[in-house]
């Protein structure tokens, strides 16, 4: 008995050790990062942003927490990868350990804020150097030079460079710089999509044959798939230089962190920090790219006006127009194949074969009592998936609305059918007409006109549900939305009213002629 009581627990044990070093193993751990070493007692000149920060002894350092391979948050909650490398070699260099350093979560609308805000002290969080930017605060580096590759599913051996693409499907975000390069430079046949996750669907269902972005943003889409995806090939074909951010004129600060990119690429500290995180999927080791130390003598970069609210919509126009096409498209046809389909069904639940009305009740009622997302997932997704595949993924969307919308609307016919007196029906088949000539002659003639009012109800939700194929592969009025927004962060609510604006061209001439149907209805009475 104690043998087996010692056996059981070196098992236990062993199964423990085992568990740590599968979660130790895991990309998503803190754990699996260095730790620099820390310079000591390192000494600065006074009253400089270096001897600040080492006297202070802590550091506050934006990062990304979502992207994969340079800056995600782990399973302890601290970031990983290769921006945050470069964060610790940077903040061992001023003395402070890894574990002082308080990383804060940084997205592209808020980096120029917290840097002049001074919520953080500098920005590792794939940061693109430009004009714009440069305008508002201060670049170090750069210290890494992304750039647009494509990625192919693991199979593909035919696509290993942009050439390769021609008159292939490729799918991109609608508007974004790597969509059109793609197409004008290189001759693909672009597949929209909202967003770049949004393309691995298509891609892992062969409806297209590559995604286009930069190499960052499909290393991390690979890190995660390694076994469905792959990069068609290490080199990019155009230049994103990244920098680290920090306050604007902070001159001394800036030339004293280039130093220190320059020694981590000597040292070989940069080539180990890429290795242990973004080059275990772009195998290729990067140079540090040509330091741009900014000659003091140069001009200050004028600053820009800041744009009106109101021209984000109105240079936008053509951007917003486009969605309204898709979103009325959308709604038209699958607000028609639903008003088929759900008076079919409301016949159905009221027709005396008992087989039918099984049918439609059980239809209706799963359909009314589950989200819309599952019918897109299941029109976009599953039915790929089962060898059902679309050309053109407004399709799907349209196949999901009308088969939600449809049983909303068999639900208002059949309430209206059940507003006709009985006695109609009675009448009718006592002089000899069959229950097809009841419904479509006598019922469903003075039915429609009770359920005019709800219908049109139904078809103004139709058209504001249309708003979820953004997520699914179309980009239509919201998807547009959601993308200025991203792009214009000081002029967010400006962008969301003119989405509104556009929704309202749409549903307030359908309540508008359901009124005047209304009345037309009513006279007739």
């Amino acid at each position: 008995m104690t043998a087996f009581m010692t056996r059981r627990k070196s098992l236990l044990v062993a199964a423990s050790a085992a568990l740590a070093l599968s979660l130790s193993a895991c990309g998503g751990s803190s754990t699996s990062t260095s730790n620099p070493p820390v310079a000591e007692k390192p000494s600065f000149a006074a009253d400089t942003t270096m001897a600040k920060l080492s006297s202070a002894g802590k550091i506050v350092i934006g990062t990304k927490f979502d992207q994969p391979l340079f800056g995600q948050k782990g399973l302890d909650g601290k970031p990983v990868g290769f921006d945050v490398e470069m964060g610790k070699l940077i903040a061992g260099k001023l003395g402070i350990p890894a574990d002082k350093i308080e990383w804060k979560e940084t997205v592209s609308a808020n980096r120029e804020q917290f840097i002049k805000n001074g919520d953080v002290d500098i920005i590792v969080a794939t940061y693109t150097i430009n004009d714009k930017r440069k305008a508002e605060v201060s670049f170090a580096g750069p210290y890494y030079e992304a750039g647009q590759a494509l990625m192919v599913n693991k199979d593909n051996t035919s696509i290993t460079k942009p050439e390769d693409v021609k008159g292939k499907n490729v799918c991109s975000v609608t508007g974004s710089t790597p969509a059109a390069t793609i197409v004008e430079k290189y001759g693909a046949v672009l597949v929209p999509a909202a967003t770049y996750s949004a393309c691995l669907e298509p891609l892992r269902n062969k409806q297209v044959e590559a995604i286009t972005t930069d190499n960052v943003i499909l290393a991390g889409f690979v890190a995660k798939e390694p076994d469905a995806f792959k990069l068609a090939s290490d080199q990019t074909f155009t230049k994103e230089p990244y920098g680290i951010g920090l306050k604007k004129d902070d001159t001394v600060f800036r030339n004293w962190i280039n130093d220190q990119l320059e020694a981590f690429d000597k040292d070989g500290s940069y080539k180990k920090a890429w290795e242990a995180t973004a080059g275990t999927v772009i195998k290729t080791a990067p140079t540090l790219p040509a330091i741009n130390r900014h000659s003091r003598l140069s001009a200050p970069l004028p600053l820009r006006q800041p744009k009106e609210p109101m021209d984000v919509i109105i240079e936008n126009l053509p951007q917003y127009w486009d969605g309204f096409l898709r979103t009325l498209f959308l709604s038209v046809v699958s607000g028609i194949i639903a008003l088929i389909f759900g008076t079919i069904l409301a016949a159905a639940r009221v027709s005396p074969i008992a087989a039918l009305r099984g049918f439609s009740m059980t239809y209706v009622e799963i359909v009314r009592n589950t989200p819309l997302t599952i019918a897109f997932f299941f029109a976009a997704v599953v039915l790929p998936r089962l060898g059902v595949t679309f050309q053109q993924f407004e399709v799907a969307a349209i196949i999901a609305l009308s088969a939600y919308t449809s049983a909303f609307i068999a639900e208002a016919v059949r309430s209206g059918v059940n507003s006709v007196p009985v006695g109609q029906a009675e009448a009718a088949r006592s002089i000899g007409m069959k229950f097809s000539q009841v419904l479509s002659l006598i019922i469903l003639p003075q039915a429609l006109r009770t359920v005019i009012p709800p219908m049109i109800n139904i078809l103004i939700a139709l058209v504001k549900n249309s708003s979820v194929a953004g997520a699914f592969y179309v980009l239509e009025l919201f998807g547009y939305g959601r993308q200025l927004a991203n792009a214009n962060g000081d002029a967010v609510l400006w962008v969301l009213v003119g989405v509104a604006f556009f929704y309202l061209l749409i549903t307030v001439p359908l309540g508008y002629v359901a009124t005047v149907v209304e009345r037309k209805v009513a006279i007739a009475r």
